[in-house]
């Protein structure tokens, strides 16, 4: 089915690109905070904070499953949207 000139298929891929990039982009920047709140603390002498492997595949993978659920809900109402609707004032 079209929808506003661009099959479901397209708008799932483009649903699910923009959720994961808004997803990668906030896990970079929080990761990168992280480390360099880290960074700034260990050079203090005093303690020495680390960021285990773990921590960071666990909410990597928390991320995704956000992703995921975020663009499932969104596409939910896009393919269910009606395509005249859109065009009403």
């Amino acid at each position: 089915m079209k929808a506003m000139g661009a099959t479901n298929r397209v708008l799932r891929r483009m649903i699910m690109l923009q959720a994961f990039m808004v997803g990668a982009i906030g896990y970079g920047i929080g990761i990168g905070l992280a480390s360099l709140f880290s960074f700034a603390i260990g050079s203090s002498g005093r303690l020495v904070p680390q960021i285990p492997p773990a921590l960071l595949i666990g909410s990597a993978v928390a991320v995704l499953a956000l992703c995921v659920f975020a663009s499932a809900i969104s596409l939910r109402r896009v393919i269910r949207l009606e395509p005249a609707s859109v065009f009403k004032s």
